[in-house]
């Protein structure tokens, strides 16, 4: 067997293909090695291999942090327990940040409501790259995703409004909620970018207006 950041490797297949890789008994500089481990497991698509992705996300080296995030993303095996260790990283980083969306796109609808939870992060960069993952995933996950970035343009201060009405848009959702809503964070932070509008609800959203709102526009 094989020990790596406190779990035993047993897979005999793994182990033969680890041992081709180098041998673990060779192996030197420890971001090098993990790196190829990590690989490997997301290769063999071995559920096992999400407990050792999962704890190496918390590593000390950002290399090792980072690599783990993207090849969970590659093994492509949801758990709450992975995506939970997943967004546990997002924070200041940004690249990180945009490892941790990009593998949470990986594991499709199934995640969504994980990464809705961390709209609420009291870290805006951390709301931003949760917005930009539900975007990315599109109608499939409207159902759930949009109640939460409809309190996102409800915020104050508002983080990134045009990033939450083009995740809107790219789950077609078209409601007279939604208009309201951004309509509404439109209206607080000074009249930031009309041209989003036309996306969301066509060239005559301006119908759409309050009466005693149309002035300003």
């Amino acid at each position: 067997p094989l020990v790596v950041a406190d779990l035993t490797i047993m897979d005999q297949e793994l182990l033969a293909r680890l041992r081709r890789s180098g041998g673990p008994r060779e192996w030197g500089a420890w971001e090098s090695d993990i790196s190829r481990t990590m690989e490997l497991l997301a290769y063999r698509k071995d559920p096992e291999g999400e407990i050792l992705l999962a704890r190496l996300m918390a590593d000390p080296s950002a290399n090792v942090k980072r690599w783990a995030i993207y090849q969970w993303g590659q093994l492509g095996h949801y758990s709450p327990e992975g995506a939970q260790a997943a967004l546990g990283q997002l924070g200041e980083d940004w690249p990180l940040n945009v490892y941790v969306a990009d593998a949470l796109v990986q594991m499709g609808p199934v995640a969504a409501s994980d990464i809705v939870v961390a709209l609420d992060s009291p870290d805006r960069d951390a709301r931003i790259a949760a917005a930009y993952a539900l975007g990315e995933m599109g109608p499939e996950v409207a159902d759930v995703a949009v109640p939460g970035l409809l309190k996102q343009l409800a915020r104050e201060p508002l983080d990134d409004p045009e990033l939450i009405v083009n995740t809107l848009v790219e789950m077609d959702v078209r409601t007279d909620e939604v208009f309201d809503a951004f309509y509404d964070a439109r209206v607080r932070s000074g009249g930031y970018s009309v041209h989003v509008m036309p996306k969301l609800f066509g060239e005559d959203w301006r119908e759409r207006v309050p009466v005693d709102a149309t002035a300003d526009e």
